[in-house]
């Protein structure tokens, strides 16, 4: 059996790790997490959103020094959509290289979940920036 976490407590770390981030960038970051209500006790795996905003702050905002996060959570029929996007260069043109291995290892701990039944991309987003949407059955 897979370990699941209510999604309330996956929101919950990433709004004390988007705290502590505006922290040190002070009012040069702005972030908003935007969950339909209801959404809190929605089983996920633990750690399926804090990749996705360590990397919109890491790629879309670090080399720039400013920027907008931005984290929507959402119910899409029996799926749970979770959007997570930023203002910055947009994917692959970021000033910081990684190691492309936290989008990766997030698809085979999904696939290890759900199988076929989960969904990750990576896009640019609406007006620039990088848009990383993950779609998940609700169980």
């Amino acid at each position: 059996m897979v370990q699941r976490v209510a999604l309330s407590e996956e929101i919950d770390a990433v709004r004390a790790y988007l705290e502590m981030e505006a922290m040190r960038f002070e009012e040069r970051l702005s972030w908003r997490i935007d969950a339909e209500p209801g959404l809190e006790g929605v089983e996920v795996p633990p750690l399926v959103l804090q990749p996705l905003v360590e990397n919109a702050v890491r790629h879309g905002i670090e080399g720039r020094g400013r920027g907008t996060v931005v984290v929507e959570v959402a119910r899409w029929g029996d799926d749970l959509f979770v959007r997570v996007h930023d203002d910055g260069p947009g994917p692959g043109r970021s000033a910081h290289g990684g190691t492309r291995t936290s989008l990766k290892e997030l698809r085979e701990r999904l696939r290890l979940c759900y199988g076929e039944r989960a969904a990750l991309s990576v896009s640019e987003g609406d007006g620039g920036g990088c848009a990383v949407e993950l779609t998940l059955p609700v169980e």
